[in-house]
């Protein structure tokens, strides 16, 4: 196995997984947006399974650099399918907001299914230590004022859940196709916030709403199960212990 974006969320949850993977823990390893440095290193090598996590997830990072995001969620895909016998893509919400991040992503899912019929694109919207969850603890642990987010919707799921339904989906060799994994519920990321400050008996009264100028709705439907919020949270408690 070859798990890309080893340094990431996923990549960390999942090397504990699949201790004998290979990984690739971002440009110090690989430049995965050099696609003739890729091939170099692939060369000669051959994966049953590689899992792809790298990924550009500031938004303004991705508008601002498209060449750059295009190459590493979409392009590379028919470069690692040529080095393995399944590739896992990570994707996300097929929104329709015109930002290159869903854009590209979009563009990726579709060259992972015509690639090999035995390819996985899982759409899901994680949280650990990272991202929004990490940011706002951080903030709250430190007394500080922030706000949230009242009109974005999603139902993301604790990132070692994530981690043990991809375990689960290669156990079963037939396993393929288009996989939605989502939580139980769907919320705002303000009051999500609100209920990781609760969870973690951080101060909620410094968590104001947000209206931002988009509204968005990022909750992953049909999802093959529908994971426990309550036990993210237990997770997430866990990571901060």
């Amino acid at each position: 196995m070859l798990i890309t974006g080893a340094n990431g969320m996923l990549g960390k949850s999942l090397s504990k997984l699949f201790p004998k993977a290979t990984l690739l823990k971002g440009k110090a390893n690989l430049d995965l947006t050099n696609i003739e440095e890729t091939n170099n290193y692939l060369e000669g090598k051959h994966y049953d399974i590689i899992i792809h996590c790298a990924a550009f997830t500031n938004l303004n990072y991705c508008d601002e650099n498209p060449d750059q995001t295009r190459i590493l969620h979409s392009e590379i895909v028919d470069h690692l399918c040529k080095y393995c016998n399944k590739l896992i893509y990570i994707s996300t919400n097929p929104t329709d907001a015109q930002r290159t991040y869903y854009l590209t992503k979009q563009e990726g899912e579709k060259r992972t299914m015509l690639n090999k019929s035995s390819n996985i694109v899982l759409r899901t919207n994680i949280y650990g230590k990272g991202g929004l969850a990490d940011w706002a603890i951080s903030e709250l642990k430190n007394k500080k004022q922030i706000q949230g987010f009242s009109n974005i919707l999603f139902n993301a799921i604790h990132v070692d859940q994530l981690s043990n339904v991809i375990k689960d989906l290669l156990s079963d060799p037939h396993s393929s196709g288009v996989v939605n994994i989502a939580g139980n519920y769907t919320i705002s990321k303000y009051d999500f916030i609100c209920l990781v400050a609760n969870y973690l008996n951080l101060d909620v009264n410094l968590v104001t709403p947000f209206e931002g100028t988009i509204s968005q709705d990022l909750v992953i439907d049909n999802s093959i199960d529908k994971l426990s919020l309550n036990e993210g949270l237990k997770l997430l408690k866990k990571d901060y212990e």
